[in-house]
């Protein structure tokens, strides 16, 4: 191989790990908050850590066949074990609204108040 290819080959492999950092980087961001595991779209369910888009279909798919009645059940969709489920678990409800959101966002703009 010749001296360009191998500098060619050695940028384009540091511009991908630098894509997967950045990735890595944002899902470490800490959450807070709570999501409701029978509400949730796929995309609010890939906030979870280890909650990957294959995921967060299953667990769609399963709560349309019959809806979560408590948390653990999560540990039956394929790819939650027990570690996930332990990153996971204090995020997770089956009641309620969704609230989860990454904790340095600062959330949706709260209503002005009326003024009588």
């Amino acid at each position: 191989m010749t001296r360009a290819r191998i500098c060619g080959a050695l940028c384009a492999l540091v511009v991908l790990l630098s894509m997967g950092h950045a990735e890595a980087r944002e899902r470490a961001r800490p959450l807070a908050g709570q999501i409701n595991v029978n509400a949730a779209t796929p995309d609010e369910l890939g906030l979870l850590p280890g909650i990957g888009s294959a995921r967060a279909e299953a667990i769609v798919t399963r709560r349309q066949h019959r809806p979560f009645r408590r948390v653990e059940e999560l540990r039956k969709i394929r790819g939650i074990g027990a570690k996930t489920y332990s990153r996971i678990r204090m995020y997770v409800t089956v009641e309620g609204k969704t609230t989860l959101r990454r904790a340095d966002d600062p959330g949706p703009e709260p209503e002005p108040r009326r003024t009588l």
